[in-house]
């Protein structure tokens, strides 16, 4: 078996404008326009850029659980402000 060396560690920035993941070797980063969805299990944080992929923050990079609900809750406010940004669909009423 191989382990990649794209599974080190990743710093996960988020703003108001953008989310954007850091690597070793490699800088991602999304406008909120362009998440599909942002969803919350027990204990990781998802920011869906696609049905397949995604951001994932795991709880265990939070100090505590009131730090990661924080996040959460900032992400959704980030993402919803963007939705609520976005043009009209081209012929919706």
């Amino acid at each position: 078996m191989l382990v990649s060396e794209n599974y080190s560690k990743r710093k996960v920035i988020i703003n108001s404008a953008f989310a954007k993941e850091i690597t070793r070797y490699s800088e991602y980063q999304i406008h909120w326009q362009g998440i599909e969805r942002v969803q919350k299990a027990a204990d990781f944080v998802f920011l869906y850029v696609t049905g397949m992929n995604a951001f994932i923050i795991p709880k265990r990079a939070f100090a505590d659980e009131a730090a990661f609900e924080r996040f959460y809750q900032a992400c959704l406010e980030y993402w919803n402000a963007a939705k609520e940004r976005e043009p009209a669909a081209e012929g919706a009423a």
